[in-house]
């Protein structure tokens, strides 16, 4: 059983392979983009410094997230309730939605499309 924790900002390869576990959160105030702000300010606006402008633009915000079936809850920025969402994930009789999130996700936004 694994459990995911976006507290920041999560993107690149490295946060996607992180995204792959059993039980997926996010806080409230994390973003989980597919590029850096840097990075994707470079490639759209061909300037790097827009990249407040950029992460404004693409920010998938938690609930959205959340709504798309991407991450299986969005926690309160709040100690309790994070260990005890964390605890409740890991109980040995909670079966995780590691293989079954990516096709939610990919329904979800294909219907928002």
């Amino acid at each position: 059983m694994s459990v995911s924790l976006v507290v920041g900002e999560a993107g690149s390869g490295g946060a996607i392979a992180f995204a792959h576990t059993d039980t997926l959160y996010m806080l409230e105030g994390s973003i989980f983009p597919v590029i850096g702000p840097e990075a994707g300010a470079a490639v759209i606006y061909r300037d790097s410094e827009r990249a407040a402008d950029f992460a404004e633009a693409i920010r998938p915000l938690p609930s959205q997230l959340y709504e798309y079936g991407f991450v299986d809850a969005v926690l309160p920025e709040n100690p309790h309730d994070v260990r005890s969402a964390i605890t409740a994930a890991l109980h040995p009789d909670r079966i995780g939605n590691r293989n079954t999130r990516p096709d939610r996700a990919v329904q979800a936004a294909s219907t928002h499309a």
